[in-house]
């Protein structure tokens, strides 16, 4: 109850912050960012039902969250996620990223409020540091089981680097050259693949069946 409590003031006071800069629901960037934040959502669910041996069977509490993306008109990549489900994604991030990168964005956003950092009070700033690469691992399997090319993740990370060379990371965030070779590394490349050929297989299967019903 208290930790909905929090979320509700963390959410309004942000709100506060954005007034006049929030883009309308129906704007295109609002809609496109909503499909793919659904789509994740959507693999979160299929990934916990699925396999409950997995990484996400821990978050099958997901459905507690009320989940919501508002766009903030200005001209920057980045996103941000509050306790209660709701993420705040700036619409430059939208303008020059491709799906796969947004989702890439997004899925990071949603292991931050499932995996419930959110509440937590980083001992050190490396357990900070440790929860953003957990953040990144989790949010490449949901983009995969979402349907989402896990192989877009290290380079939308290694193309943030490209972008901005001076943003080397520090005490509470690694660099986005380490985040890309981390999740590169075969074993969690190869996990990731795995979710995601699955997650097309039943799609397939699923078309098939609804044609022939």
């Amino acid at each position: 109850m208290q930790e909905k409590l929090l979320a509700n003031s963390w959410l309004e006071e942000r709100k506060t912050k954005y007034k006049g800069k929030l883009l309308d629901e129906k704007d295109p960037h609002s809609v496109r960012a909503k499909l793919i934040l659904k789509n994740i959502i959507q693999g979160l669910e299929k990934e916990v039902k699925r396999n409950p041996n997995s990484n996400a069977s821990g978050f099958n509490h997901y459905d507690e969250f009320n989940w919501n993306i508002l766009v903030v008109d200005e001209l920057a990549i980045n996103a941000s996620a509050m306790a209660g489900g709701t993420i705040f994604i700036l619409s430059g991030t939208l303008e020059v990223l491709t799906d796969g990168e947004v989702a890439t964005l997004i899925g990071h956003e949603v292991a931050h409020v499932v995996a419930r950092h959110l509440f937590e009070s980083p001992r050190s700033l490396s357990s900070r540091r440790k929860q953003e690469l957990e953040a990144d691992y989790i949010g490449l399997l949901l983009m995969a089981s979402a349907g989402y090319n896990p192989r877009v993740a290290p380079e939308y990370f290694r193309k943030i680097s490209s972008m901005y060379p001076d943003s080397k990371g520090d005490h509470e965030h690694p660099s986005s050259e380490e985040r890309a070779n981390l999740l590169s590394q075969a074993h969690v490349m190869e996990q990731a693949l795995t979710i995601y050929k699955e997650s097309w297989s039943e799609y397939f299967v699923n078309l098939v069946f609804k044609r022939k019903a």
